[in-house]
């Protein structure tokens, strides 16, 4: 049965959601938009049924015919879960949520908590917080957001039966907030699966909330709770969490245990990766550039910072680099400083953890040839695997045995017709204004 097949997908998001039935629920609906609204009118058995459905993230009505083999009755008013009094707060990447109390834990990540919610019929519901560091090199955007949508939809598996509503932008807080929704309404089969997805743009903390809330849910009208709008009242009711503390670079406390094995664990030099060249210029705005390129020891993905600290103790930068690292391959930590901290004391730290659900396969992409010109670079790029996700390439720019520059940029933007495995495309990549005469080309998933 197609039911068994949605839900064993969903589950292999990092929500793991333990759903075995489905069916048709209310939507969930966000801030400044409408919540869904479906209007019914029942016909006896056999004959037509018209339903009009309003989503909640797109104001465009869709009639849609039936024919009924039973006589139905009016479903009853629903209940809200949503309590100030009694609701789970939630507190998750600097936000806090409040939550009906009738949704139970089901699982953690390192970043993300899950909670589910199981009706007697077997009907579910389910909601995922979590954040991740966002590259300030790149302009957050609806582009961006659809990148990364299309990411998730492709790690959950939903399949070419989910529509999708139209991106829609938001503000949650004041910051920047993208929303989409996926819907799989199985008429034949009596069920509905629904997936909304939020992305919060947290700008001065360089971090991406994220919000996933899921329903699987039979047509049977009897739900316990309205869905619709307790999903609702929890986007509306998100507050910032002010004692949070974003992550900073502390000085590691090492037992006397620990202290022969110190210089194996620094920065530069640690069980993850090895520094094995360094460069550092200033650009025409003023700008400092620090690159450090490291050769990876595992798969692993690796969180780092600098503060930048004056001759009195201050601090007057400080600049963060998050890159996925593949065994034995090289790659590179950047950073960027407003003004020349070349006489400033740096104090780098780094922190490893696992990939999150936005690495995609290693060794997607590989270079087939390269050339340059006075305004551009020229990449011949061939695609390895079935689906490149969110993988980007970065290169390295060489003058001699100097690094004078560096680009990187999604495939999906600069080689978009890289779209399966054994395609080719060519990416064309501006360069003007630095001088080189080679490249070293980096895949990063």
């Amino acid at each position: 049965m197609k039911t068994t097949k949605i839900i064993s997908t969903m589950c292999a998001f990092l929500i793991a959601l333990a759903m075995s039935a489905c069916g048709e629920t209310s939507q969930s609906s966000t801030e400044s938009k409408a919540e869904a609204e479906t209007t019914t009118t029942t016909a006896p058995a056999t004959e037509t049924e018209t339903t009009t459905t309003t989503t909640a993230l797109s104001d465009e009505q869709k009639n849609e015919e039936r024919t009924t083999t039973k006589k139905e009755i009016a479903k009853p008013v629903l209940k809200t879960g949503f309590n100030e009094a009694t609701n789970i707060v939630v507190k998750n990447g600097g936000l806090i949520y409040n939550i009906p109390s009738y949704y139970q834990k089901k699982s953690t990540d390192e970043n993300g908590i899950t909670y589910t919610y199981e009706e007697s019929d077997g009907s579910e519901v389910g909601i995922y917080f979590s954040y991740f560091p966002y590259d300030e090199n790149y302009k957050f955007n609806e582009e961006y957001a659809q990148i990364i949508f299309d990411s998730v939809k492709e790690k959950i598996k939903l399949d070419d039966d989910f529509s999708s509503t139209k991106i829609e932008q938001f503000s949650f807080l004041g910051r920047t907030t993208y929303g989409i929704l996926y819907t799989n309404i199985d008429l034949e089969n009596n069920y509905s699966a629904r997936a909304y997805m939020f992305l919060i743009h947290n700008k001065e903390a360089y971090t991406l909330n994220y919000i996933l809330s899921t329903s699987v849910l039979f047509d049977d009208g009897k739900f316990d709770y309205d869905y619709s709008a307790d999903t609702n009242s929890i986007l509306n009711s998100i507050e910032e969490d002010k004692d949070y503390v974003y992550e900073k670079p502390t000085d590691d406390k090492k037992d006397e245990t620990s202290k022969s094995d110190e210089s194996k664990n620094t920065y530069e030099h640690n069980s993850y990766y090895d520094i094995v060249e360094s460069a550092s210029w200033t650009d025409i705005i003023g700008s400092t550039h620090i690159v450090h390129k490291v050769k990876a020891k595992q798969d692993v993905s690796i969180s780092a910072s600098i503060l930048a600290y004056s001759e009195s103790g201050s601090v007057i930068g400080k600049s963060s680099s998050d890159i996925v690292l593949t065994k034995g391959q090289t790659n590179y930590f950047e950073y960027y400083f407003d003004e020349d901290v070349s006489n400033a004391q740096l104090k780098p730290s780094f922190k490893a953890k696992e990939d999150s659900f936005m690495v995609g396969e290693r060794n997607g992409v590989e270079l087939i040839e390269y050339s340059i010109t006075d305004e551009n670079l020229y990449l011949t790029l061939k695609q390895n695997v079935d689906d490149l996700g969110l993988s980007k390439y970065k290169i390295l720019l060489y003058n001699g045995d100097q690094i004078v520059g560096t680009k990187e940029g999604f495939y999906s933007i600069s080689a978009e017709n890289l779209d399966g495995k054994g395609s080719t495309d060519v990416a064309e990549i501006w360069t003007y204004g630095t001088a080189y005469d080679r490249i070293e080309f980096i895949y990063e998933p």
